[in-house]
């Protein structure tokens, strides 16, 4: 038998289970972080030097937030050793997760490094959630010039 209203909640998570109940979807937290970059370093190392501070904050995000359970560079090191085949530890499910998220991330990493190349950016947001659209968190960080 449907409970009243028509829709069987049990099973249902997260957002499906907000619309289902009628309720405005969650809003993303924001956090806003001023960096005052105010020394012209010439060339590309100002750029350099904002995509480096991007690239920190998603490390940072990753392991604070528990997508990881040892620093990025760690991960990034063992996940390394492994694909070379000098890890003498067998490949676990958790440890190809672990893969896929230092794969995703140095390739995010590489398309942040070649933007800032192009152009210094003046501001940058990294979204952290299932969807961007619907995000759990976002950072702006606003560089000055």
């Amino acid at each position: 038998q449907m409970p009243e209203g028509g829709l069987v909640e049990r099973g249902l998570s997260g957002e499906r289970t907000r619309r289902a109940r009628g309720e405005m979807p969650r809003r993303a937290t924001h956090t806003h972080l001023e960096v005052p970059l105010r020394r012209d370093l010439g060339g590309g190392e100002g750029a350099q030097l904002r995509a480096s501070l991007i690239e920190g904050l998603v490390k940072y995000l990753l392991f604070v937030r528990g997508q990881i359970p040892r620093q990025y560079d760690e991960v990034h090191t063992e996940h390394a050793r492994a694909g070379d085949g000098r890890s003498p530890a067998k490949s676990t499910m958790a440890s190809r997760r672990r893969g896929k998220c230092v794969d995703a991330a140095e390739t995010a990493f590489a398309s942040v490094r070649a933007l800032s190349q192009a152009q210094a950016p003046d501001m940058a947001a990294v979204v952290v959630g299932h969807s961007p659209t619907l995000p759990k968190e976002v950072y702006v960080l606003r560089f000055a010039v």
